[in-house]
């Protein structure tokens, strides 16, 4: 199993507690909104685990404070985290799970 986190350290330790039950896991640190990192983290996975068999994507922000005071910069980075890093997500995992049928 890999966690990945913008929170690096969360997801090591979220890794660690599932290696100490028993469990092949990994943790580590990705921003989903730069494509580059996600895809280095997909091929850090790949090494340690083999290919990507599920893909579970959680990643997600609100904006804060009333509808319309939500800035243009808050509304961007909640479209870049919430629907663009799925994407770079899905796109540099989907391939592994139509491989494997």
């Amino acid at each position: 199993m890999a966690l990945l986190d913008v929170q690096g350290d969360v997801a090591r330790q979220a890794a660690d507690e599932l290696t100490a039950k028993g469990a092949e896991a990994v943790g580590l640190e990705v921003d989903v909104r730069d494509r580059t990192a996600v895809e280095a983290a997909m091929d850090e996975v790949r090494t340690a685990l083999g290919p990507i068999e599920i893909a579970v994507t959680s990643a997600g922000v609100d904006a804060d404070g009333a509808f319309t005071a939500i800035s243009q910069e808050a509304w961007e980075r909640v479209l870049a985290i919430n629907l663009t890093g799925t994407f770079h997500c899905l796109q540099a995992t989907v391939p592994d799970m139509l491989a494997a049928g």
